[in-house]
């Protein structure tokens, strides 16, 4: 009986670690990993006004197909690819830019930087296949907020 009682007090902290919930991954593990992000909603404040007359908050639905199909790439090193996709809108464009990513220090300010232009995204959601954020876009002198939303393709 002795020697049971032994056997079950060493193994019972296993039992319980066995049990135990695997972290969840970081901010980084949810971004890269080969993964493809493409823009598939937009909106804006406040709203602009369309060249056929009218405004819009959705400019998601103002964009070409050709926009619609880029991609972005994040590697774990801080490094973006940005993929024109199937589609480009002008032949000249290169298929490819390179460009850098980092989160701010408690990650919840995403900062893209592509040809020496950085946008950085306030974080409102995060998941493995879908990040949804805001940020702010200077057009003929006005300030407008995006909120933007991309998924893994």
């Amino acid at each position: 009986m002795r020697q049971l009682a032994f056997t079950l007090l060493i193994s019972l902290p296993f039992a319980f670690s066995a049990c135990k919930k695997d972290s969840d991954p970081s901010k980084t593990e949810l971004l890269t990993g080969n993964k493809k992000w493409v823009l598939t909603a937009a909106t804006i404040d406040p709203s602009i006004t369309l060249s056929s007359g009218g405004t819009t908050t959705n400019i998601y639905n103002q964009l070409p197909g050709c926009a619609k199909d880029d991609i972005i790439i994040f590697a774990t090193d801080g490094k973006a690819t940005f993929d024109e996709g199937a589609t480009k809108c002008a032949v000249s464009d290169p298929q490819t830019e390179s460009g850098t990513w980092a989160f701010n220090t408690d990650q919840t300010i995403l900062s893209l930087t592509q040809n020496s232009k950085t946008t950085s995204i306030s974080i409102k959601t995060f998941t493995s296949n879908k990040l949804n954020g805001t940020y702010q876009e200077v057009i003929n002198g006005s300030t407008y907020t995006i909120d933007a939303t991309y998924e893994v393709k």
